[in-house]
């Protein structure tokens, strides 16, 4: 998505796992959630069913696992954390193929 959006994304701040504020951005037209910022500028959700093609994108890992519903599949391939993982570990795993995770 091209910096400069269409719209303005508002922002809603909570207090992460972590203890430092993550920014949840939403939609200001229909209130549809559409990613995470925290402040880790290196690192940002976004929330796969907010894109047009989900489909154009694999999961690299699972994470917060630990409130995943019985019904929910995960590839016993991927990595996986029962909360977030640590910021090092999200970014070498971006940096690995420069792909986006999902």
């Amino acid at each position: 998505m091209p910096s400069q959006s269409l719209f303005e994304v508002k922002y809603y701040e909570v207090i992460g796992d972590s203890g430092a504020t993550v920014g949840r951005g939403f939609c200001p037209n229909c209130g549809s959630r559409l990613f995470s910022k925290p402040q880790n500028p290196e690192v940002m959700g976004i929330l796969a069913g907010s894109l047009d093609e989900p489909g154009e994108f694999q999961p690299r890992i699972d994470f917060y696992t630990a409130s995943a519903q019985p019904w929910d599949y995960m590839n016993p391939d991927l990595p996986k954390f029962a909360k977030v993982p640590p910021p090092e570990t999200v970014i070498a795993m971006r940096d690995r193929k420069r792909t986006r995770l999902v």
